[in-house]
């Protein structure tokens, strides 16, 4: 009886630690992403671009290049990301396409409840 009881108090204090373990990540991880967003807040700079022009896309291939003509239409207003309340993000082509060529760096503005990425 002595020996179950042990085993019993044994499991009992590694299930304590695992819950208490898990419950100071959790913690941990939430005190770090808000330290990362407001260094991201912190360098966010204005957008250098504010409408579509459809010179940018010259030089991509051809599949490219027909996909963004086919979804952007010259001078409309960019809109790049939003992150809406359940934290998805809808990357715009136009600036998906300066970051990925490396021509400009990903920038963050507050935007009501959620992250605008320019």
């Amino acid at each position: 009886m002595a020996s179950i009881t042990r085993w019993v108090v044994g499991i009992s204090g590694m299930a304590a630690s695992v819950l208490g373990l898990a419950a100071y990540g959790r913690a941990h991880w939430a005190e770090a992403t808000k330290r990362l967003l407001v260094l991201l807040e912190a360098t966010r700079l204005p957008p250098t671009v504010t409408h579509y022009d459809v010179k940018e896309i010259e030089g991509l291939p051809a599949p490219v290049q027909r996909y963004f003509c086919a979804v952007l239409k010259e001078g409309q207003r960019v809109r790049t990301a939003r992150r809406s309340q359940s934290r998805t993000q809808d990357v715009g082509a136009r600036r998906a396409l300066h970051v990925l060529r490396g021509s400009v760096e990903p920038q963050t503005e507050a935007l009501g409840s959620g992250l605008l990425v320019h």
